[in-house]
């Protein structure tokens, strides 16, 4: 039988299937754009998140700046301090303001943002976190210290014996020094000239630690060494030899590179430690002796400082005064007498915070003897080895007044060997470096910063601040069963 339907029917025919693909089409048109809609959503929050976690990091460094500002002169309230720097509540949905600031934990997880000032102990296992600053201090200054001095730090701190520490010591005074003359192993213009890209030696001070790298010889191992995260705790990816980067030896130890131990930075202020100006022992001999009566009762020392700045000019640092004074050396004499100094080892705590031999406002490079780590105390000249191990006993048992001077060491390593420190020497770095991480609870979102802080006085200013999430969260922000105990310290 013939169908007599036609093309009419036929094409009524297709009208359903090409509305089902439309209908497919549409659907997935919609899906899409949900899938959109949810990608930019999540986005969104993802940066009010981020954005959430660094105004947590920057209250992070308000707190420190506030707290420099009024405990700057005690070490122990801002070298290490949990109670002030480790997982401080700044914001939570569900909060009032007594739990505010503090280090309060809830069993119920809810939207609460913390921050945690973090640092590393070098001398530490490489385990455990310090929470609190850094005195830059602490580290050996690269812009202004002598070429003993750089041997003696590399020389610790480069394991590799066939890296010469010459040529290494001599390229980084050729790239800081004025002139265009190589040292003995350096080297200048003509060979920076022939390297590709070619670039110009610099001739001038280093801006920032990173600049090494610019540096003939210098490259991320040395600086760096295996701890890429900068964290001083040693990852996983950082002891499992080739297989993941960065490179590393998988001893079950961690090489911190020089990096941790140089600073470009370090400043102290020639003041005394309640910031007030220090007497100058150069200067008018009555206002020496009325400066100190208001502090020592003994006439006959306070008489001895104030005759010593005129009858001793061989004095370079108020540890001097330890020594014999020498009448005649101004041309008083025919004959030249020692007279006995009745100034003792003791007596230092306070004569190095009261007492300057220099009208410099301030000193660049001068090492903190509280903080500073062993292989940067290494540098210090006429130091044995013996004498760094007592330094370090002995400062992890003293109190915060003990630590406002530089005295507390003479009795330690005897007069002699203070008396050629003493220059090196301070306890109170006006910069400080802090690095902050700020994080949300309720979902693991971090931001890291590093700032370095300057106090002048009371006033607190921020002289180099950065991002440095990118390299991750190497201290860990929440804690779970089998875990290690991440918040104990040992100096």
């Amino acid at each position: 039988m013939t169908d007599r339907r036609g093309p009419t029917y036929r094409r009524r025919g297709m009208v359903l299937p090409m509305m089902l693909l439309i209908l497919v089409l549409l659907g997935v048109m919609a899906a899409s754009s949900a899938f959109y809609v949810h990608a930019d959503l999540s986005a969104t929050q993802s940066i009010a998140l981020r954005f959430q976690a660094r105004l947590a990091a920057q209250a992070g460094l308000q707190k420190v700046m506030l707290n420099l500002r009024t405990d700057q002169a005690d070490v122990d309230a801002w070298y290490h301090n949990p109670e002030q720097y480790h997982r401080v509540i700044v914001w939570g949905q569900e909060l009032n303001d007594e739990e505010l600031g503090t280090n309060q934990e809830f069993e119920e997880v809810s939207p609460i943002y913390r921050f945690s000032v973090v640092a590393d102990n070098p001398n530490d296992d490489e385990k455990l976190v310090r929470y609190g600053v850094t005195d830059e201090s602490s580290k050996l200054n690269i812009n202004v210290a002598g070429r003993g001095q750089l041997l003696a730090l590399l020389s610790q701190v480069v394991l590799d014996d066939e890296i010469n520490i010459d040529e290494l010591v001599d390229a980084l005074i050729d790239w800081r020094d004025a002139d265009t003359v190589p040292g003995p192993f350096g080297v200048e213009s003509e060979y920076y000239a022939r390297l590709d890209p070619p670039y110009a030696v610099k001739n001038a001070p280093f801006d920032t630690v990173e600049e090494l790298l610019l540096v003939r010889g210098f490259d991320g191992a040395l600086l760096y060494g295996e701890d890429y995260d900068r964290n001083g705790l040693m990852s996983p990816n950082e002891d499992d030899g080739d297989e993941t980067f960065p490179p590393d030896d998988a001893d079950n130890m961690l090489h911190l590179g020089l990096y941790p131990y140089i600073t470009v930075a370090s400043r102290s202020l020639n003041r005394a430690s309640d910031n007030s100006p220090r007497t100058y022992i150069f200067g008018d001999r009555s206002a020496i002796s009325e400066a100190l009566s208001e502090v020592v009762d003994d006439r006959n020392k306070i008489n001895y400082i104030s005759e010593s700045g005129t009858a001793n000019p061989r004095i370079t640092t108020p540890a001097g005064l330890l020594k014999p004074r020498l009448l005649g050396e101004d041309g008083g004499q025919q004959q030249q007498t020692e007279v006995f100094s009745p100034i003792t080892l003791e007596d230092m705590e306070w004569v190095m915070d009261l007492l300057t031999t220099s009208m410099q406002q301030e000193f660049v490079g001068r090492i903190n003897i509280n903080t500073a780590a062993r292989q940067v105390l290494a540098v210090l000249p006429a130091l044995e080895e013996e004498d760094i191990d007592a330094i370090l006993e002995a400062r992890g048992e003293l109190g915060p007044e003990q630590k406002r001077s530089t005295g507390w060491v003479a009795p330690i390593v005897g007069v002699d060997k203070f008396v050629a420190i003493a220059p090196l020497i301070t306890t109170r770095g006006s910069r400080f470096h802090v690095e902050v991480m700020g994080y949300g609870d309720h979902v693991g979102t971090m931001v890291r910063l590093e700032a370095i802080i300057e106090m002048r006085g009371p006033v607190a200013q921020m002289v180099y601040n950065r991002d440095i999430t990118m390299l991750g969260t190497s201290y860990p922000i929440r804690y779970f069963e089998g875990d290690p105990d991440l918040v104990g310290f040992t100096r």
